[in-house]
């Protein structure tokens, strides 16, 4: 086949090929910016970066953090069970979670890379009680932060202006943790 639009060499047979390999190339540069994008997602509000990194499951203890279905736990009990002559060991973790303190379980081989939340330990003054919620300021970047009152009575009443308080900032959310210093 010869004519103005044809190459010698090229038949058209190749075309299939070509197509194949250019909508190739095409999904894989799609896929490299969607993970490009779900990075940027990854980017919390107040800029700071929602902070996991990982580890074996058999590499964690009691009093450990985990995430379990996204959320941030403490591990309260782990065991660990031989299934039998060829198989992997499991391991069955119960967590409670850090900020609803619901219970979570967790069955999978020990060899299995789970997240672990990075915990960020925070000082900060209280400068308001809004009701549910308390405006606390960092002492370090004197950021004004509104973060819910905890759960505990007894921590809640202690927070009073003026008061510098321990904070978690776990994955992107703020929690208080215990009272550090009383009023100036």
């Amino acid at each position: 086949m010869t004519g103005p639009h044809t190459r010698p060499g090229y038949t058209t047979a190749a075309l299939p090929a070509l197509m194949a390999a250019v909508s190739g190339l095409y999904l894989f540069c799609l896929r490299q910016f969607n993970r490009w994008l779900l990075g940027l997602a990854g980017v919390a509000w107040r800029g700071m970066a929602v902070s996991v990194t990982y580890a074996s499951l058999g590499e964690l203890r009691p009093g450990s953090y985990i995430v379990i279905d996204g959320e941030p736990c403490r591990i309260v009990s782990m065991s660990r069970a031989k299934t039998g002559k060829h198989g992997s060991a499991k391991a069955n973790v119960t967590a409670l979670c850090l900020f609803s303190g619901s219970k979570k379980t967790l069955t999978a081989p020990v060899d299995t890379r789970v997240e672990v939340p990075i915990i960020d330990k925070r000082v900060a003054q209280v400068i308001a009680d809004m009701g549910s919620m308390v405006q606390i300021m960092d002492m370090e970047t004197f950021e004004t932060i509104e973060v819910d009152k905890p759960e505990d009575a007894e921590l809640a009443s202690k927070l009073q202006p003026g008061v510098e308080v321990e904070y978690w900032v776990v994955m992107g959310k703020y929690m208080i943790v215990k009272v550090r210093g009383q009023k100036r």
